[in-house]
């Protein structure tokens, strides 16, 4: 049985069932006001952390209780980028005790964190089949003029 999809998020798809929605029935988290990374963060976690985290603050999709969910993944990319980095100076194969050439264990490695990456980055939108699962409102820019004019019409 698939996970049940956030009010919040069936709206911002579009509703596609066309089903009531209730926002008022699930927690609403306040959005993240501070985009620091947390000190615990350095190095290329620190840098990705900085990367992704001011994009999702942008299109709305990073609240306050998210940011634990956001360090763990820019974790698991840090730990990908080494892995990488290693197994680029080591080769595919290594040697063992034998002598004999088996695949280099980082390869799996890299594929595991490969895989959480996806599944946090869907959570996320951060890839092209997730994000166009959203839509995303634009906000209008408006000045005290088009507000009074919008409370004018309305009377």
């Amino acid at each position: 049985m698939p996970k049940r999809k956030p009010t919040k998020l069936k709206i911002v798809e579009g509703n596609r069932g066309k089903r009531k929605l209730d926002l008022s029935a699930e927690p609403q988290p306040d959005p993240v006001s501070d985009l620091t990374a947390p000190e615990t963060l350095s190095g290329i976690a620190k840098a990705e952390w900085q990367r992704t985290a001011k994009h999702l603050h942008k299109i709305g999709l990073l609240s306050c209780i998210d940011r634990q969910a956001l360090e763990a993944y820019c974790r698991i990319y840090e730990m990908w980028q080494q892995a990488q980095s290693n197994l680029a100076q080591e080769g595919l194969t290594v040697v063992n005790e034998k002598g004999e050439s088996r695949p280099n264990p980082l390869a799996r490695v890299i594929l595991m964190c490969l895989s959480e990456m996806r599944r946090y980055m869907g959570e996320f939108g951060m890839t092209p089949s997730s994000r166009a699962k959203i839509t995303v409102e634009k906000a209008q820019a408006t000045d005290d003029f088009d507000q009074f004019v919008k409370r004018t019409v309305r009377k």
